[in-house]
């Protein structure tokens, strides 16, 4: 198979190679709805727990030795695994290269694992279209496959679980669908299972079953029988953390055929993506209450309202936020004293939950004995994106794991300019301004350094090239213009610039992937943006931005973008206009008029989002793509399809698979100085895709690019979408970590 892989906000140019079997997105949808909504409410499923021992067969699924059993990767895990067999067939050349299979596997959802599966031989890196007859290279096969445990527990603690194998590329070499069952008796699972096998060279084509008796807590030994053969091995598990753990696989074939890998093994990494934030243990105290420096130490005299808004305004410039405003509404009859503090979080780009939780514990190192509330709003360009409501007595509770306060939530979400009633029914001269646009950032640089990389997996022309680039980034709000009154507001430069640093030889001048990779020191993306969040008064919840300049390095010109999210923040429509010229390398261009629209629904709050995009893409490619995104903590692992078609028989219908994975590189705050910030990349994201659906596997590219400014009402406008009031909910463990930092 293939690809070309990137790290851009752009859906980049991918090539394609011997067939990848990816119909991850699709696979999905075996999920079932009442084991997922128990989940997303906080109750528990039918699904049973991992193994310790549980390894990752090189098959592409997780099982015994070569055979699956019916448990699944859980929530959350990722499992990176090498082999040095392909246990479907014998190696061709002997000494000559490498032999073997890497797979990487995900736990997607509550039952639902996906796994992509490298298989190779000989020569990894020669080109087999230009020097075949003397290239001593063979098998280079990208496939997924995907396994699902039914929500059902059977006597004997049996669980059952259906899969597949390398289904729906244009190479099929091991397809093969199964079922299973196992049960678990004591010390030993055993497992029973029937695989029809496809048309290529399959394992399984009928009975199989295994056997396996853990020892310890650490060590496990196997017994298996797949259609062809029969294994003995054992497996071992080291913790390296209580994230990460170190397994090892060895296997000696017993009998069967004589291509099989006499000894077999197999070390693999795992590691839980999100566990750190989601069973985080409580402090003895929150943040505040081991603070010095109170706002009313024993027998001092009481701070005024002002003092305490000025010395709330230096800690929330001292620890990450610019543009500040905070406005009080007095105490009144049933009701104490309200604060309304809006700050940008300049220093929190990548996680605007982390910023609410920085916000709310500088807050709590401010206050008195009362029991005051507040409305934190987090806004994006001087405009509100999210805000959270609650108060001195329920934030205690929730900071020490309570999540209800007399009779309601601790914290109350909301997204855009909508605003708590009594917010919203406040009457003018009520509000008392107490701070305006403090430690103002217009003018002041936003540097982010960050990495790039754009491979090709599995091709023709080699088992893996890449091409490797710093990736050195900048925004600046350029202020205020009074003269257009509100609409002075929201004006914005941004862009980046790729610097090669590394590349194999298929990325050099004058290979195949020269003009996809980073071919010289070159501006990325240059715009000046114009941003209103959701307080633009063309309707509510909708924010738009038009951007004029360079989307990327070929393309010149403009784009409107528009997004609008409903109360609950489950649901959100856009839409992108544009207009550009694009070069191609001899020079020449022609005009580019992308008109895509965009839907997106979250699932499971702050878990699972299914995204739709249809139109015309930057290309002139007309067609769809359909994602299915998954989030642990601030990973997100996306797969998805795409089919497109251009307007000349250069472009013909193409159908196209693959995932990605994105996640933010380094510190998660910025590092603040006088001048600007400098922080890492906001997200990083590598990916991989591949042409499906046809019976060859020429190279293709073009299709299926979406414009994006890297900052934006896409990005930082709405948390990398994830600023829904549901999603904010279901993530809210991320603000009690940090009031408990």
């Amino acid at each position: 198979m293939n690809m070309v892989n990137h790290t851009s906000h752009l859906s980049s140019v991918t090539q394609h190679g011997i067939g990848f079997t990816a119909v991850a997105w699709a696979v999905t949808s075996l999920a079932a709805v009442t084991p997922l909504m128990a989940f997303a409410n906080g109750g528990t499923t039918s699904h049973a727990s991992l193994p310790d021992t549980i390894q990752m067969s090189p098959m592409g699924y997780s099982g015994a030795i070569n055979t699956p059993t019916a448990d699944v990767l859980p929530l959350g895990s990722a499992v990176f695994s090498v082999t040095n067999s392909v246990p479907e067939v014998a190696r061709v050349y002997p000494g000559v290269g490498g032999f073997g299979t890497n797979n990487a596997g995900f736990g997607v959802l509550p039952g639902l694992e996906l796994v992509g599966r490298l298989s190779f031989d000989g020569d990894l890196q020669c080109n087999l279209f230009t020097a075949k007859s003397i290239c001593k290279g063979g098998m280079r096969d990208l496939s997924v496959s995907g396994k699902y445990q039914l929500p059902v527990l059977l006597p004997l603690n049996t669980r059952v679980a259906v899969g597949f194998s390398d289904f729906g590329g244009a190479a099929t070499n091991f397809k093969q669908a199964y079922g299973v069952g196992t049960s678990t008796l004591g010390p030993m699972d055993a497992s029973l299972g029937y695989s029809k096998g496809g048309k290529g060279q399959p394992l399984m084509d009928g009975f199989f079953g295994n056997l396996t008796l853990r020892m310890n807590d650490q060590l496990s030994v196997v017994l298996e029988s797949d259609t062809q053969a029969r294994r003995l091995g054992a497996h071992y598990l080291h913790p390296l953390t209580s994230d990460m753990d170190l397994q090892f696989g060895l296997s000696r074939k017993l009998s069967g055929p004589a291509h099989q890998q006499a000894n077999q093994f197999t070390a693999a990494i795992r590691y839980q993506l999100d566990k750190k934030l989601r069973q985080a243990s409580l402090k003895k105290q929150p943040a505040w209450s081991v603070a010095t420096g109170s706002a009313n130490p024993t027998g001092a005299t009481p701070a005024t309202l002002d003092q305490r808004a000025a010395a709330l305004s230096d800690r929330l410039a001292a620890n990450g936020f610019a543009n500040i405003n905070i406005a009080a509404l007095p105490a009144a009859e049933g009701y104490p004293l309200l604060w309304w503090v809006q700050a940008e979080p300049v220093g929190w780009r990548k996680d605007h939950q982390q910023a609410l939780g920085a916000g709310l514990v500088q807050w709590m190192l401010g206050q008195e004995n009362d029991d005051a509330e507040i409305v934190l709003s987090l806004t994006y360009m001087g405009q509100p994106t999210s805000s959270v409501y609650t108060s001195r007595s329920c934030l205690n509770g929730f900071a020490n794991g309570q999540d209800s306060c007399n009779k309601a939530i601790r914290l109350r979400f909301f997204s855009g300019k909508a605003l708590p009633a009594r917010l919203q029914s406040a009457k003018t001269g009520q509000m008392l301004t107490l701070v305006s646009n403090a430690a103002s950032y217009a003018w002041k640089p936003q540097f982010e350094l960050g990495a790039s990389i754009r491979s090709s997996i599995g091709t023709e022309m080699g088992l893996a090239d890449y091409s490797a680039a710093l990736d050195v980034g900048a925004q600046m709000q350029l202020g205020d213009l009074a003269p257009l009154g509100e609409w002075g507001k929201g004006w914005m430069w941004q862009g980046n610039m790729m610097v090669p640093v590394a590349r194999s030889e298929d990325f050099d001048k004058g290979g195949v992937f020269h003009e996809v990779g980073h071919p010289k020191t070159e501006v990325d993306q240059a715009l000046v943006s114009y941003s209103r969040g959701m307080d633009t008064p063309l309707a509510n919840n909708v924010a738009v931005q038009a951007s004029v300049g360079a989307i990327n390095s070929y393309s010149r010109g403009g784009q409107l973008d528009a997004v609008w999210i409903n109360p609950l923040g489950d649901w959100r429509v856009g839409g992108t206009l544009g207009v550009y010229s694009r070069s191609n390398s001899a020079g020449a261009r022609r005009t580019e008029t992308p008109a895509l629209l965009r839907v997106r629904h979250s699932v499971l709050p702050g878990q699972w989002q299914l995204e739709g995009t249809a139109g015309k893409f930057l290309a002139g490619d007309l067609g769809y793509k359909a994602a299915s995104h998954h989030w642990f903590g601030d990973y997100r692992l996306s797969f998805f399809i795409h089919e497109s078609k251009g307007n000349t028989t250069s472009m013909p219908k193409r159908r196209f698979a693959g995932f990605e994975v994105s996640l933010p590189l380094g510190p998660k705050a910025s590092t603040n100085m006088n001048w600007g910030t400098v922080r890492s990349q906001d997200r990083f994201a590598w990916g991989v895709k591949t042409k499906i659906g046809e019976s060859n596997n020429a190279l293709t590219t073009g299709y299926g690019e979406v414009p994006i400014p890297r900052h934006g009402v896409w990005t930082d406008g709405t948390n990398h979408d994830r600023n829904g009031p549901v999603d904010m909910w279901a993530n809210r463990h991320v603000i009690r970590a940090a009031l408990q930092q």
